[in-house]
């Protein structure tokens, strides 16, 4: 369960990203409607606001997180189907001993 608000955060986290550079240009586009869509993303450029520092890398700093919950979320139901069938295993042993000293 954990697990799976830990991969919604991050997918909600990269969709907001997105939104936001979406509205964040078309504000300045609306805004300064007599630059061109070129002249806009330079202006937003000299500030450091590109989609790719803006989107891209965060996204894949989210996707690189993503992966690893998914590793250990697949590493987790290995262990506990192991830690179960070791458990059947010592059930059974224990009948069989039971029905040896019965």
């Amino acid at each position: 369960m954990a697990m799976e608000n830990v991969v919604k955060l991050y997918k909600d986290a990269i969709r907001e990203l997105e939104e936001i550079w979406q509205e964040g240009r078309s504000t300045i586009q609306s805004n300064c409607p007599d630059l061109s869509y070129g002249e806009v993303l330079d202006a937003m450029q000299v500030m450091d606001c590109t989609e790719q520092t803006m989107v891209t890398i965060p996204s894949q700093e989210f996707q690189e997180k993503l992966s690893l919950a998914h590793q250990m979320s697949s590493k987790f139901s290995t262990l506990t189907k192991d830690i179960t069938a070791k458990i059947g295993e010592l059930v059974q042993r224990d009948q069989e001993l039971a029905k040896q000293l019965a």
